[in-house]
This record gives structure tokens, sequence and C-alpha cells, in this order.
């Protein structure tokens, strides 16, 4: 009955520490696409190489988080 019950809980720790992991994940992920809207929004308003570097900067940050 004690080991179940140990089972149990290593189960449900397991399973929150992904969730946690996930969660991190889908926030990081998050962040990268906005970063690369935002990039694109910049190289829509100027033409200029700065902007466009940092547009190369997010697309190779984003394949970098994949």
């Amino acid at each position: 009955m004690a080991t179940e019950v140990l089972d149990m809980a290593s189960c449900l720790r397991a399973i929150f520490l992904v969730y946690i992991f996930l969660s991190f994940l889908h926030i990081y992920l998050y962040n990268k696409i906005i970063l690369l809207v935002y990039g694109i929004f910049l190289l829509e308003i100027e033409d200029g190489i700065l902007e466009f570097m940092l547009v190369i900067g997010v697309l190779i940050m984003f394949f970098l988080a994949m």
C-alpha cells in the first residue's frame, strides 16, 4: 500500500515537472514569435540594413529555439 502511494506521488511529481517545463517552453517560443513578427513589421516600415539584420538575427534565434 505504501509503495503504491509513493508511486502515485512520484508520478504526479513527474507530470507536474513536465507541465512546468512545457509552460516555460511555450512562453519562450511565444516571445520568439512576437520578436519575429516585430522584426518583419520593422522591415516593412523602413528598408534599412539594421532592421534587416535584426530580422535575420531573430530568425536564427527562432530556428535555434525549435
